[in-house]
């Protein structure tokens, strides 16, 4: 199964840029229905994230993404949250994603990692303040 994924696309759990470390799979141009290939780079991930209208629960696919520019084969990477926590963990658990929303979007490209679309960030916010701190 992990030959078929390296042959068959370039990005897997994350948008690798071809300059990252990690991206042992290669980089593999796409099909879009624009008729022309289109090149796995953080700028083609980037224009995909960015034309997603972002549903309330955060369930989002991309199976045909609209733009001439946007790589067909994105995806996030999920995080899984509980509602409650006891305050420490409550605190910390906010202080970690809002870093990760904020000042951690700088690192994404260093880390091979596309940056969230600005549709994505503002919404994280919101969703952190749903985590509720129990004594």
């Amino acid at each position: 199964m992990a030959r078929s994924a390296r042959e068959a696309v370039g990005f897997g759990a994350h948008i690798a840029s071809r300059t990252s470390p990690q991206n042992r799979y290669g980089n593999r141009l796409a099909a879009s229905p624009f008729r022309f290939p289109i090149e796995p780079t953080v700028e083609s991930g980037t224009a995909t994230l960015a034309a997603a209208e972002l549903p309330e629960t955060f369930r989002l696919f991309f199976p045909d993404p609209p733009g001439e520019k946007s790589y067909p084969i994105v995806t996030f990477s999920w995080i899984l949250l509980y509602q409650q926590y006891d305050k420490t963990k409550a605190v910390a658990i906010r202080d970690l994603f809002t870093w990760c929303l904020q000042d951690g979007q700088h690192e994404a490209r260093a880390l091979g990692y596309v940056p969230l679309a600005d549709n994505v960030v503002a919404a994280g916010p919101e969703a952190l303040e749903k985590i509720e701190a129990t004594q």
